[in-house]
């Protein structure tokens, strides 16, 4: 069980919310999200099409400003900070491979000059969608300081 499925827990709701999103669907949503991410992180310095995601990205969003707005337990605010600026790692128009360079993924005892030449190759592989992830991430971070989440 997930640690945003302990924290929010299902509950039963009826169809989709109206808008605004109920508290309960922003908790369900959020919950789902948190699934997704822990079932498949995003490492540092890559980005995922938005497609992935277990909802929009947008109503994501909503339920993150939802549950933030009504107020979260201080114990896992920080959890939830942290996974709101991670929704900055999917962008549309990604495609089915992720974009950006997975240090984790190398073979660091290869041949530097081949390390060098695949950080090179990688580099020049979506740098629109890598620099609007960046942009993403860097508001991201000021809404949450801003906003006294």
């Amino acid at each position: 069980m997930s640690i945003f499925n302990r924290l929010f827990g299902r509950r039963a709701t009826a169809a989709k919310a109206p808008e605004p999103i109920d508290y309960d669907e922003a908790r369900n949503i959020v919950a789902d999200f948190g699934e997704h991410l822990e079932a498949k992180p995003v490492a540092p310095g890559t980005v995922r099409d938005c497609s992935e995601l277990p909802h929009p990205k947008e109503l994501i969003q909503s339920a993150f400003e939802r549950l933030f707005a009504d107020g979260v337990d201080p114990e896992w605010r920080e959890a939830l900070k942290i996974a709101y600026v991670a929704l900055a790692s999917w962008q549309n128009g990604v495609g089915p491979s992720t974009v950006g360079l997975d240090a984790s993924k190398m073979n660091l005892d290869a041949d530097p000059r081949e390390l060098a030449r695949a950080i090179l190759a990688r580099q020049s592989v979506g740098k629109e969608v890598l620099a609007a992830s960046e942009t993403e991430w860097r508001k991201r971070t000021e809404d949450v300081e801003r906003l006294q989440w």
